[in-house]
C-alpha cells in the first residue's frame, strides 16, 4: 500500500465527497483522483452518487465525474489499511 492510499483510506471511514478529500488532504487533485480510481479498481473504495446511497458500479466516466461522487472505504480497503 502506498502512502497516499493509506492517507486517503484514513479519510474514508465515513462517506465523504471529493471536495472534502481535497480540502483535508495535502495531495493534489490529480493525485487524489488517480489514487481513488486505482483503489476503486482494487475493490478498496466504493463510489456513490452524490444525491443517492447507490454504489456506482460503472466507473467508465470516472475521469469526468469524479468530483460529483462520494467515497467510502470498502471492507477490503479497511482490512488492507489495518494490516
Amino acid at each position: 500500500m502506498t502512502r497516499i492510499e493509506f492517507d486517503l483510506l484514513d479519510e474514508l471511514y465515513f462517506l465523504v465527497s471529493f471536495e472534502e478529500l481535497l480540502r483535508e488532504s495535502a495531495y493534489s487533485e490529480e493525485e487524489i483522483r488517480d489514487t481513488l480510481k486505482k483503489m476503486i479498481d482494487k475493490g478498496w473504495v466504493h463510489c456513490y452518487h452524490a444525491s443517492r446511497e447507490e454504489i456506482i458500479t460503472d466507473v467508465s466516466n470516472f475521469s469526468q465525474e469524479y468530483r460529483n461522487y462520494r467515497y467510502l472505504a470498502s471492507k477490503e480497503g479497511l482490512l488492507a489499511h489495518n494490516l
